[in-house]
């Protein structure tokens, strides 16, 4: 029998049979890799092509669990709300347990706020482009503007929480 003869399925299945394997352990091989390259260097090679998507899909949970689990706070907090006239001028006195609590609160705000950015960052590298298409291929002008709208939002959003994580980057401690 004729190889020519065989349906194209056919013709497939009998190549994915030959290739398969070699594509199953060159892949195994690959995630081996990129496994020793995050635990060296903290993150492989497949990451380097989105490096926004890669950080972008992590940073959020980290920082919020550093939110969660500490009750530090920079010092530049306190001198910043102090230059504000937040706070009573200090003369050298040790803050007061109602001016610790405050500035708590703020750094947890401003966390949160960090972590927001970078999700609708997150969003914006990895969902927009998909609703977008959705909303033109629909032609839905109600749905489009919807769309604009939400990205409108997000962009804001993501700016202000880079923005203080920018300002923030070096009180970043645990």
């Amino acid at each position: 029998m004729n190889i020519l003869s065989y349906t194209r399925e056919k013709i497939i299945k009998v190549y994915w049979k030959i290739w398969q394997p070699y594509y199953s352990l060159k892949n195994i091989l690959r995630k081996i890799k990129w496994f020793i390259q995050r635990g060296h260097r903290g993150y492989a090679d497949c990451e380097l092509w989105s490096i926004d998507l890669y950080l972008s899909g992590w940073l959020p949970s980290a920082i919020r669990k550093m939110r969660d689990k500490s009750d530090a706070w920079p010092i530049e907090l306190a001198c910043e709300s102090i230059s504000r006239g937040n706070s009573q001028k200090r003369n050298n006195k040790p803050l007061t347990r109602q001016q610790e609590e405050r500035l708590n609160k703020e750094w947890k705000r401003i966390l949160t706020k960090i972590a927001r950015g970078f999700e609708c960052s997150n969003w914006l590298c990895y969902n927009h482009l998909e609703e977008l298409a959705v909303a033109k291929v629909s032609g839905d002008s109600k749905r489009i503007k919807r769309y604009k709208l939400k990205e409108k939002i997000y962009r804001k959003v993501s700016r202000r929480g880079l923005k203080l994580f920018a300002k923030w980057f070096l009180a970043l401690w645990a």
